[in-house]
Formats: structure tokens, sequence, C-alpha cells
């Protein structure tokens, strides 16, 4: 009986980030062009400025602000990752996916205007180095930063 659907996840386990004129991977290396990236974001108008970081494991780092982390993922062939959100509505579980391992792209702001009382957002702290590393998933794996100045 044939698989209605078959998702084939690989993987780059990668083992060192940082920034260069191009983004691409060369052996386990992530080098992210902090140009191209700011230029893709820049594209949403509610985004007045971003910076492009690199936080790694023992870094003396601590970021703050953290909103979302994601996976680095993209699809090989047709087809979506986030369907929804990076694309059109489909069905997804087929084809191929390659994954970065061992990474993350991790959003960091401040809010344009104070927010109080329950509903406000709670943001969080990731640190890259000291006993408190441990206590985040992100303070163990490389970090691209997304440091987001919003528009009023």
């Amino acid at each position: 009986m044939r698989q209605p659907f078959r998702l084939d996840v690989h993987t780059v386990d990668i083992e060192d980030v940082h920034l260069g004129d191009t983004t691409t991977v060369e052996g386990g290396t992530l080098i992210v062009s902090t140009e191209e990236v700011a230029g893709l974001i820049l594209e949403d108008p509610r985004i007045a400025a971003v910076d492009v970081e690199i936080a790694q494991p023992g870094d003396d780092v601590r970021i703050i602000g953290c909103l979302d982390a994601v996976e680095p993922r993209t699809k090989i062939g047709e087809g979506s990752v986030f369907p929804g959100f990076l694309g059109g509505m489909e069905t997804v579980g087929t084809g191929e996916t390659l994954r970065l391992g061992g990474v993350s792209v991790l959003a960091s702001s401040r809010y344009p205007q104070p927010f109080s009382g329950l509903l406000q957002a709670r943001e969080a702290v990731v640190d890259m180095a000291g006993p408190t590393s441990s206590l985040s998933p992100f303070g163990r794996v490389r970090n691209v930063v997304l440091a987001y100045t919003p528009n009023p």
C-alpha cells in the first residue's frame, strides 16, 4: 500500500555560525549575510530596523526581549515549510525538507509602547554562558539573533 504522506527530513549539523558576504552553508559552517537577511526583513513595513547578530554557546552574551525562535528549514522542491505563514495554505507532510541542526533563528524586540496587566506579552531572556545558560534550550545552540525595531 502506498503511503499517502511521506516527508523526508534531511539534516545538516551546524558546528559554527558567522557573518559573511553571502548566506550559505559550507561544510558544518553557516555563513549569514547581514545585508541579505536585513533586506528581506525590511520588506515588512512594520519593521523600522533590524540588527543581525550571532550568539554561540559559551559567548558572554545575554539575549533579552526574546519573542520567538525557529529552527531553520527549507523545502526541497515544491511546497512551503510553514504553510500559511511563509506561503499559501496547502497540505503538508510530503516531499523533502532540509533542516539546519544545532542552530536557531531567534527574534528579539522591545514593544513600541508599554503594555501592562495580565495580558501583556512576556518575553524571555537567554544566557549563552554561565550557570543560567542551561535554563533555556537556546543557550545550548548557535543563534542567529534578529533584533527588531518596530515602526511606531
